[in-house]
């Protein structure tokens, strides 16, 4: 009984040595080595001791968006075609403005028209 129990204190101090010599880390599903280091959007996290993960920085000056490829600053806004962009820490978000976009370039072609048919009347005063 004795040696079983001897045995067993050893079997569990050994795993837990080895556990605290070598800990893995569990990070959104994926399981990282003690000081192993990995991107994380614009941080670099590291796997510690007690399984810890610390990551950061998390900030990044540019987002990458586009084809071609153009940059933009953190914290940016631009248009693409009828969505405004926002770059925040590396990546962009959009929101849709479609109904909006449509309808300005409606305005814009009509106005033309107007402006051409105003046109047209003027040159036809002129030649009276």
């Amino acid at each position: 009984m004795k040696l079983v129990l001897l045995f067993t204190t050893i079997v569990l101090l050994t795993t837990a040595v080895a556990q605290e010599t070598h800990p893995d880390c569990e990070y959104h599903g994926q399981t990282y080595k003690f000081q192993e280091s990995w991107p994380n959007n614009c941080a670099r996290c590291t796997c510690l001791q007690a399984s810890t993960v610390i990551c950061g920085p998390d900030i990044c000056s540019t987002c990458k968006y586009g084809s071609p490829t153009m940059y933009y600053p953190h914290k940016g806004f631009f248009l693409d075609g009828c969505k405004t962009c926002e770059c925040y820490d590396g990546i962009v978000s959009c929101t849709d403005e479609t109904e909006l976009c449509e309808k300005v370039q409606a305005a814009k072609e009509n106005a033309a028209r107007i402006a051409k048919e105003l046109e047209e009347i003027s040159d036809a005063d002129l030649s009276l």
